[in-house]
């Protein structure tokens, strides 16, 4: 019987920074849900590495202050899109977010992320069977296996691998395509995926888009956890 697919469920949510594109994702703060509201603190396992490179904080969130609660919420919804948008909903459903999400989950399944600076949240994801989401592969301009994605159609199979070793997550989750290294999981994600593997889920990883413009510049992949 098919596994019925679902909409990823969390109660945290991490904020990345990065101090330049194609650079590691630094952890430097949480948003939780706690019942009908939300704390953000600046907590991340990174924090002190983001400093040393120049992380001042959340604009309008100061760095050595909080924890912050609604305030921080509405600064972090402000990055999701608008629901008068006409596209609203095809947007979501290519992320996998239902259209009647609430702000919380649509910027964890979203990413937030804008063009203006380095921020991005990742959820934090239970390995459950059902589950679904998209994310974005780290590392693609690293190999030159990723060019395979120029011609791969949306749907193609990807394998994955977990790679103890990296020295940059340890939680680390290669995606190989006809063998070759391509990419990885990105960091937060790549938990997700590490406990499903070791628990012996099956992880069903296809491609879902690329993004190609002169060079490979983005790679989406659909990620669901199976018996």
């Amino acid at each position: 019987m098919k596994t019925q697919a679902r909409h990823a469920q969390f109660n945290m949510i991490k904020l990345v920074w990065r101090p330049k594109p194609h650079t590691p994702r630094l952890f430097v703060g949480s948003l939780q849900r706690a019942e009908e509201s939300y704390v953000f603190t600046y907590d991340g396992v990174d924090i002190q590495d983001a400093k040393e490179l120049g992380f001042s904080g959340y604009p309008g969130l100061p760095l050595e202050a909080g924890p912050f609660n609604g305030q921080a919420m509405m600064a972090f919804a402000a990055r999701n899109p608008s629901k008068s948008r006409s596209d609203y909903a095809a947007l979501l459903e290519a992320w996998k977010c239902p259209s009647d999400a609430d702000a919380f989950t649509v910027i964890g399944l979203t990413g937030g992320r804008l063009p203006t600076d380095m921020f991005e949240f990742v959820p934090v994801i239970e390995p459950e069977v059902g589950t679904e989401f998209v994310s974005n592969l780290a590392g693609i301009r690293a190999y030159e296996e990723s060019e395979v994605f120029r011609s791969l159609s949306p749907g193609s199979p990807l394998t994955l691998e977990c790679e103890p070793t990296n020295h940059i997550d340890p939680l680390a989750v290669k995606v190989l395509s006809g063998g070759k290294h391509v990419g990885y999981i990105k960091k937060g994600h790549s938990a997700a995926v590490w406990a499903a593997l070791q628990t012996g889920l099956h992880v069903e990883c296809l491609l879902d888009r690329a993004s190609v413009n002169g060079v490979v510049r983005e790679v989406l992949v659909r990620i669901r956890f199976l018996i």
